[in-house]
């Protein structure tokens, strides 16, 4: 069985944030783990800007990071408010094409067809409405053309190096489903959450015996308002706080995993979402004051 050797890269206000993992059959093991900070927001630089000046300087840095790397794949994380990310129902009798077409509609429809977006798609989960009709949860992910052509100028000094664009709730996903996997092999919890906290914004992910099956976020601005938007998601899912058996946090601000109302509200105590216990890294090697939660996204797009 062969190798395979991916990086993850989170971009996010002044700061992105690296990872290179590899892959032997089941197993993960951490290669590269760092971060590079830049005296401009590089995150407006890539995904708003209108006239962006700091491609190429972001462009030398990702060199710097990753020449000589043997990895066969890269993988960006977005940010839920950067990118259109939607949620539809479609019945699994849909030929592809049919399916593609239905969200790539939907993707036009919720952008209000104003930019071009390239759409990428992805089955979750299967799942039976309340009369008994079986459907699939498809998860459709929509990111500005224009994303793509400064990433392609990014990436340019990486020849050979191919890139692919996901979710950080995705990336989130990934790595509480398999934390989950080890914590609570038999399913005893069937619903988990890892709540990101970021400058801007609140994002949810709900997993569902270890999958990931909806993600949200809100404009919140502090830990009381990260928690009741919490509520409200789950409410409107039709769930309880207490229906989830795991909460996990992370992100680079809102220290929710001290919240004492989310340890009110929640009957599980919040943990922090360490993304460094899913892959081979001893954890006596990493200073103490180490933000992991803030590597979340680069890990998992890396998993």
């Amino acid at each position: 069985m062969d190798a395979q050797i991916r990086t993850g890269i989170d971009i996010c206000d002044s700061v992105l944030r690296y990872a290179e993992v590899e892959q032997y059959g089941s197993r993960f093991r951490l290669l590269r783990l760092g971060s590079c900070y830049f005296e401009f927001d590089v995150s407006r630089e890539v995904f708003s800007s209108d006239a962006p000046t700091y491609l190429k300087t972001i462009g030398e840095a990702v060199h710097d990071v990753f020449a000589g790397s043997n990895a066969s794949s890269m993988h960006v994380a977005v940010h839920p408010p950067d990118c259109l990310s939607f949620f539809s129902p479609v019945a699994p009798s849909d030929p592809p094409f049919l399916r593609e077409e239905r969200l790539r509609r939907e993707a036009l429809l919720l952008s209000d067809g104003s930019a071009s977006v390239r759409l990428v798609s992805q089955r979750l989960l299967e799942d039976r409405s309340s009369d008994g009709e079986i459907f699939e949860w498809h998860h459709g992910l929509a990111v500005d053309e224009r994303v793509y052509e400064r990433l392609d100028r990014i990436f340019e000094a990486l020849p050979g190096h191919g890139y692919s664009v996901h979710l950080s709730t995705q990336a989130a996903a990934l790595v509480a489903g398999r934390l989950l996997n080890r914590q609570d092999p038999v399913g005893a919890f069937p619903l988990a959450m890892a709540v990101g906290g970021y400058t801007g914004h609140v994002e949810y992910t709900l997993l569902r015996r270890g999958q990931w099956f909806y993600s949200h976020h809100v404009p919140a601005r502090s830990s009381d308002d990260a928690v009741f938007f919490s509520v409200a998601l789950l409410q409107r899912l039709g769930y309880r706080p207490a229906d989830v058996g795991r909460v996990y946090v992370y992100g680079n601000v809102l220290n929710l995993a001290e919240s004492p109302l989310m340890r009110m509200l929640y009957p599980t105590a919040p943990e922090v979402l360490n993304p460094t216990q899913v892959v081979a890294l001893d954890p006596a090697s990493l200073a103490a004051t180490f933000d992991s939660e803030a590597y979340v996204p680069c890990i998992g797009v890396a998993l």
